[in-house]
């Protein structure tokens, strides 16, 4: 028998391509129709719109392992990895029933958002409801100008320092620092973001270089390779404003070199 967060689904021929297999668009509706059917048992489908938020997918990863056929029952399982203020990501397998085969794996990025395409807080009732959480790495808390930042430090040999984007967290590099072996990889949350402490003032990206400068004093790095995404590129431009001496390159990633409109400013600060 199923758990009460698993789902049985039954693959239809609709759902199948001319060969008779399982096709990858129906994966992705399957998916999503478990974690509905799945919320509709709980906290209910509408645990979202009821805080003002919806569940934007910001990444997917599907990984598929055998094929599956009309008349099979798919069972579906989630566990979260990560619970963010803004954002979590979840797991979810899906196995043949009658000989239990790993059919697909598949991660999702959720980034909580309003009507105005705002970040918005995972409502709690949700949290909550997925109370099997697997833990995201090896994370320490280490507090920097008196804030406490989740961090996460693997390998040796020349550092790597990853700066994520605005609203996500140090997890959307982990396919990078899994694959970057013979470097000591080191990804932080930044301030407010992830597992990291959210004050009610002090943000900023001249905050965010100094909480970088004084994360690498207290890891006793000298010299960095720094990677920054999106907003996190902002960061790494004024750290090595601040502190040329102390970056060996730079990597930027889905960024840019000037600063963000006034527009844009305010719908960050307003976020």
């Amino acid at each position: 028998m199923p758990q009460p967060s698993e789902i049985d689904l039954t693959v239809y021929p609709d759902e199948c391509d001319a060969f008779g297999h399982l096709n990858q668009a129906s994966f992705l509706s399957l998916f999503e129709r478990a974690r509905w059917e799945m919320l509709a048992r709980g906290p209910g489908m509408d645990v979202f719109t009821r805080a003002g938020a919806w569940p934007a997918v910001r990444k997917t990863t599907i990984d598929y392992h055998a094929a599956a056929f009309p008349g099979d029952v798919l069972r579906f399982h989630p566990v979260v990895t990560h619970h963010g203020r803004t954002s979590f990501t979840m797991r979810q397998t899906a196995r043949r029933v009658k000989d239990d085969a790993l059919i697909a794996t598949a991660e999702f990025v959720f980034v909580c958002i309003n009507r105005e395409g705002r970040p918005m807080p995972v409502p709690p009732e949700f949290g909550e409801f997925m109370s099997r959480r697997a833990p995201t790495g090896d994370a320490q808390h280490l507090t920097v100008n008196g804030v406490s930042l989740a961090v996460e430090t693997h390998g040796e040999g020349p550092a790597v320092l990853f700066v994520h984007g605005y609203p996500l967290d140090r997890t959307i590099w982990r396919d990078q620092i899994a694959g970057l072996d013979g470097y000591r990889r080191i990804a932080p949350d930044l301030r407010g973001m992830g597992q990291s402490d959210a004050p009610d003032l002090g943000y900023g990206m001249g905050i965010y270089a100094d909480d970088l400068a004084a994360l690498l004093d207290t890891l006793g790095v000298d010299d960095v390779v720094l990677c920054g995404l999106s907003m996190g590129g902002y960061v790494v431009f004024e750290f090595l404003r601040r502190w040329r001496h102390r970056v060996r390159a730079v990597i930027l990633v889905d960024t840019r070199a000037e600063a963000d409109g006034a527009e844009a400013r305010r719908a960050r600060d307003a976020a």
